[in-house]
C-alpha cells in the first residue's frame, strides 16, 4: 500500500492538536506556541508581518499546510515543516514561506553526527540524502558541518515548493518562543554564513541568496522572536 496523507481545514486550535503528536502538544513547546500565535491572525503574527514587509510589503498569505510532508530523494523520512506558506505579492509574484518553530529543541542533530549514524564514517544512505540535499540548495553541505541538519532540510523544502510552485523567491522563518537554546543562533548564523549570507540579525530579515540547483531562486533567512503564550498564562515551561 502507497503511503497516504490527508488534510483538512483548521477552523480551531483544537484541529490543530489533532495532527500534532501528544508529546508535542504542551504550553511553551513549539508546536503550541505556533497554534497559540498563528491561528486567527490575519495573514501572519503581527511580529512575523513586520519582518516580511521589508522584502515582501503588503504580502498576502492564501493558505498555509500544517506539518506539510516534503520528500527528498526517496520516500522515506520526509521533511515535515511545521507551517509552508503560500503567498503572493501585490503584483502577483508567489512566494513561499516555510516556518520553523522553536523553544528548546535543538535544529536536530549537527550534520557531522547526523551523517554518521552512530558509527565512525558517514553511513552511505545518509551521505546519499546529504548530497541530494546540496544539490537542490546548490551549495556543498560538507559532513564534517557542525550545524543542526534540520536547517539544511528545511531550507530544502522551500526551494523544492518555490520550484513546484514556481515562485522565485521564498524565506525560511524561525519563530522562536524561548531564549532556553542559545545554541540555536548559533547555528542559524552558522548555516546561513554556509550559504553565503554573513549579516543575520534577530527580528530581522537576512539575504536573498540566490541558490537552488540553477542558482535563480531567492532565498530570505528571517528570526523572529515572541514571547511563550504558555508563560504569558503563568503555565510551566515545558
Amino acid at each position: 500500500m502507497p503511503l497516504l496523507y490527508g488534510a483538512k481545514e483548521l477552523r480551531s486550535i483544537s484541529d490543530w492538536q489533532s495532527i500534532i503528536p501528544p508529546k508535542h502538544w504542551v504550553p511553551t513547546r513549539s508546536a503550541y506556541e505556533l497554534a497559540e500565535h498563528w491561528h486567527g491572525c490575519k495573514g501572519f503574527p503581527s511580529s512575523v508581518s513586520k519582518v516580511l514587509a521589508r522584502a515582501f510589503p503588503n504580502l498576502t498569505c492564501n493558505y498555509g499546510m500544517v506539518e506539510l510532508p516534503v520528500f527528498l530523494d526517496n520516500f522515506k523520512a520526509p521533511s515535515r515543516t511545521d507551517i509552508m506558506l503560500y503567498c503572493s505579492t501585490p503584483a502577483g509574484d508567489s512566494v513561499v514561506v516555510g516556518v520553523e518553530g522553536k523553544t528548546t529543541e535543538p535544529f536536530d542533530a549537527p550534520v557531522a553526527v547526523w551523517v554518521r549514524d552512530g558509527h565512525s564514517m558517514p553511513t552511505p544512505s545518509r551521505s546519499k540524502r546529504l548530497l541530494f540535499l546540496s544539490e537542490l540548495l546548490g551549495v556543498t553541505v560538507s559532513p564534517d558541518a557542525r550545524f543542526g541538519y534540520q536547517l539544511v532540510h528545511r531550507t530544502a523544502s522551500v526551494i523544492s515548493e518555490c520550484l513546484l510552485r514556481g515562485a522565485s523567491s521564498g524565506v525560511l522563518l524561525i519563530h522562536s518562543f524561548s531564549d532556553a537554546a542559545p545554541t540555536n543562533w548559533s547555528d542559524f548564523h552558522a548555516f546561513t554564513s554556509t550559504l553565503g549570507i554573513q549579516e543575520v540579525q534577530q527580528s530581522s530579515l537576512a539575504g536573498p541568496v540566490e541558490i537552488g540547483p540553477k542558482h535563480d531562486v531567492k532565498i530570505y533567512f528571517a528570526w523572529v522572536s515572541d514571547k511563550a503564550i504558555g508563560t504569558v498564562k503563568g503555565e510551566p515551561v515545558a
